[in-house]
């Protein structure tokens, strides 16, 4: 709807030739044709952004992971350089549940000295 009052109609027109003086002229309503190609336009076009949305998700995941996997092996590393790992237990990298043993591989462990540094000494 136009705002003088009027309707917009979407056409075709074909045109053919009988004779030198004479056309036959067909003209066709493709208003619904194209607000179907409109729709299916549409959803091309949302599945395909949905498509490229899953794909970045996936993308992200694994580079999450790698990330988990490397902060892990880290850890690992820390605990066994500073002989925080207990006899019978396996590496966190290897042990299968790595997202809950994360926190307790990266947890500090209790000091047992205290090493004072530049202490004054007392003059007597």
């Amino acid at each position: 709807n136009s705002e003088d009052g009027l309707t917009k109609v979407r056409c075709e027109a074909m045109v053919t030739r009988l004779e030198s003086d004479a056309l036959v002229v067909v003209v066709r309503d493709i208003s619904e044709r194209t607000k179907r190609f409109e729709a299916e336009k549409r959803v091309v076009v949302e599945t395909t952004a949905r498509e490229k949305d899953a794909e970045a998700n996936r993308f992200t995941r694994h580079e999450v992971k790698n990330g988990l996997l490397a902060a892990i092996g880290l850890c690992d590393s820390l605990r066994e350089a500073f002989g925080f790992v207990e006899e019978g237990t396996a590496p966190l990298a290897r042990s299968g549940n790595s997202s809950a043993s994360l926190k307790l591989a990266c947890e500090p462990e209790p000091v047992s000295a205290v090493t004072t540094i530049g202490e004054e000494k007392s003059s007597t």
